[in-house]
Formats: structure tokens, C-alpha cells, sequence
């Protein structure tokens, strides 16, 4: 179980970078100084700000070399601490790329002014990860739900989990792969074997799903017969 919930909040780093990746080329020029400068200023202020908090701490050990690393963090000499960008300029801009607003952005810019169709199926992988790495409610009731499953449901469970996070994988593989071929107006040297690929690896992890998917079939049956009497 442990395992399996690392992978999943690795893989929310890799749903994060692959909204990145897979930007409009014609954005690009724009996004990139965005990211690099304006959003990298506002992050440095805001790591000033934590040296300046942790710096008041009254005893410090004189051998070490806290005080000045923790001066140089906050020194606006080196670091730009983004004094020309207005506040609401830098909660718009943290938003803008924020996960929510990339995956936004993507399904509004796409490609040639088309939404970028299956952008949004990364909200619920980065949604589900998110939930673990914070370890709110949610991911509380995920390690609960499995404790309480019967051990043959569990064994199911874990391995559905687990090639789901390996489908993941290669879809996260496939944006990427696109973005690249679309960035350089190029074509797949064979396409085919690029979407049988695809294709094959969903039709090695389909089985496991299905048969998941199946143990389950009471239980959600009971539950919409439920609803529907309410």
C-alpha cells in the first residue's frame, strides 16, 4: 500500500511537469519569460520573507554559517524579489500557473486555437496525489479503505492500483511525445508502432482493471438502487 501511494505522489510531479511540457508552441516565447523571470521573482520574495522570519530565531549556534546563509537568501542585491510587480499581479500570475490554471490555459489555447482534447484527465491524477501528499481527509479514507477491504478485494485493488500508475505513465509518455513532434512541426518516423504501443500497453493492464472493476459491480449496483429510492 505504502508503494503504491509513493508512486502515485511521484507521478503528481509528473502530471505537473507534462502540463508544462506540453504547452502551445506559439505561447511559448511568452510563457517561458513568465516562468523563468516574473514567476521566479515572486517565488524569491517570498523565500526572502520566509529567511527574514526564520533569521529572528534569537540563538543561533556561532559555528555555523546560518545567519549569513539566511541574510544572502533575503539580499534583493542577488535576488530579484519582484518589487515591480504589483501584488494582484502576483497572485494573478501564481494562479495562472497554478495546476488548475495550466490545465485551464491548455483546454482554452490547445492547438491553432483548438482545446487541447484530454488535458483535463490530469486533474484527477494530480487531484488523487494531492490528497496523499497533504494527508487531508481524503487520503485518510483511501488508507482506511483499504484496511477494511477483505484480502482477496485488496489484492485487487493494489494491482489495479498499480497498473493504473503505469498507464498513467505511458499517457503522461504520449502528451509528451506529442508535444515534442507538434513543437517541431514534425511527423512520427511510424506512427503506427507509436499508437500500437499505446494501445498495447492498455490492453496488457486492461484485465487487471476489469477484473477490479468487476468485484466491485455489487456494491455500486446496491448503492445507485439506494439513490434512486431516496
Amino acid at each position: 500500500m505504502g508503494r503504491g501511494n509513493n508512486s502515485t505522489i511521484i507521478l503528481r510531479h509528473g502530471c505537473k511537469n507534462t502540463s508544462h511540457f506540453v504547452t502551445p508552441r506559439e505561447e511559448q516565447p511568452t510563457l517561458i519569460n513568465e516562468y523563468w523571470n516574473d514567476l521566479g521573482a515572486i517565488y524569491n520574495r517570498k523565500k526572502a520573507r520566509r529567511a527574514k522570519l526564520a533569521n529572528k530565531i534569537p540563538e543561533k549556534d556561532p559555528a555555523l554559517l546560518t545567519d549569513a546563509i539566511l541574510k544572502t537568501l533575503s539580499d534583493s542585491t542577488l535576488y530579484d524579489i519582484a518589487d515591480g510587480i504589483s501584488k494582484r499581479k502576483r497572485k494573478t500570475l501564481e494562479q495562472k500557473w497554478s495546476f488548475d490554471g495550466v490545465i485551464k490555459q491548455l483546454q482554452n489555447l490547445g492547438e491553432k486555437g483548438k482545446p487541447l482534447i484530454g488535458a483535463d484527465v490530469l486533474f484527477h491524477m494530480y487531484g488523487m496525489a494531492s490528497h496523499l501528499i497533504h494527508a487531508d481527509s481524503a487520503a485518510m479514507d483511501l488508507i482506511d479503505d483499504r484496511k477494511l477491504r477483505e484480502p482477496n478485494e485488496r489484492v485487487l485493488l493494489e494491482a489495479s492500483h498499480a497498473s493504473r500508475i503505469m498507464s498513467d505513465q505511458v499517457c503522461l509518455w504520449w502528451f509528451c511525445a506529442y508535444a515534442v513532434c507538434r513543437h517541431y512541426n514534425g511527423k512520427f518516423k511510424d506512427e503506427k508502432a507509436f499508437f500500437d504501443i499505446f494501445k498495447s500497453f492498455d490492453e496488457l493492464t486492461k484485465p487487471i482493471q476489469k477484473a477490479f472493476h468487476e468485484s466491485q459491480r455489487d456494491f455500486y449496483a446496491k448503492r445507485n438502487a439506494i439513490k434512486r429510492e431516496q
